[in-house]
């Protein structure tokens, strides 16, 4: 079984930036990261943004300098404490961020973002009951601006245990939510080729390499489905996007062996 497929939370914080916020630095504020002192001085609201602006850039180690720098100066926020469990996720010190995800719920449990982040943490430590409670939560918050990522989550946990038709049951309701949301048609393919759909499955491969085309491992499950359907142009064409996206892995190992098995047929049927 494919292993379970943790939330992306740097994706996740790329989004929550996306409009609007421009990954500069506030050059009024009085201090700056090249300075002697480990956590700069200042208004706990610009440290924040600061710190945030490092978090949407990837830049993990200074944004937990300036909003470990905000919580110093007095930030006590529920937001804030999610920052920082960003920032600590993005660094890889998990324990970290579920310290101060549980922060950030004790301050204000109506928060869906929390809900659906510590639910991502708790299913990668392998407790999906408590995991499943936070998505949940996350996912029935009519104020959640994106829930279509917990019911993503929750359908990933289903898919781990083998609980296909329940996983399709959310991976459907995520893309209801969001219909470009090609993850969720990736993993809705990958189920219902486990329940033996596979003209459904490929017309969920089909959408995922729409909504994304440069996903290797989306072209080369379509391109399978292409090639057992007999629609060859269109395999070859989603193997031979593999082979450019992701020329040293596994899979373009495999795509090489359909092109090569491909082309055989190909001179058979001329010959």
């Amino acid at each position: 079984m494919t292993p379970f497929r943790k939330l992306n939370l740097v994706k996740f914080v790329k989004l929550l930036f996306a409009v609007g916020v421009v990954v500069t630095l506030c050059e009024s504020c009085a201090t700056t990261a090249s300075e002697n002192s480990i956590y700069p001085k200042g208004n706990p609201t610009k440290l924040q943004t600061i710190g945030e602006n490092y978090l949407a850039a990837g830049k993990y180690a200074l944004a937990l300098r300036y909003l470990a720098a905000a919580e110093k100066a007095g930030g006590n926020k529920a937001e804030l404490y999610y920052d920082i469990a960003l920032a600590y996720q993005g660094r890889g010190f998990q324990d970290k961020a579920l310290e101060y995800l549980k922060r950030a719920l004790k301050i204000k449990s109506d928060y869906p973002e929390a809900h659906n982040a510590l639910g991502a943490l708790l299913a990668e430590k392998g407790q999906l009951t408590e995991a499943e409670k936070e998505f949940e939560i996350a996912l029935n918050d009519p104020l959640y601006e994106t829930p279509h990522f917990a019911a993503y989550n929750l359908a990933n946990i289903y898919y781990r245990q083998g609980k296909y038709n329940k996983a399709k049951k959310y991976y459907e309701q995520a893309i209801e939510l969001a219909p470009n949301y090609a993850p969720a048609h990736f993993e809705l393919g990958r189920v219902l080729e486990a329940l033996g759909d596979l003209q459904g499955a490929w017309l969920h491969y089909k959408e995922a390499v729409q909504y994304n085309p440069r996903w290797a491992a989306a072209q080369f499950h379509y391109g399978r489905l292409c090639y057992r359907f007999g629609k060859a142009v269109s395999a070859r064409y989603s193997f031979q996007e593999v082979l450019k996206l992701a020329p040293d892995s596994d899979l373009a190992k495999a795509a090489r062996q359909y092109l090569k098995k491909m082309h055989v047929e190909i001179n058979d049927e001329g010959s």
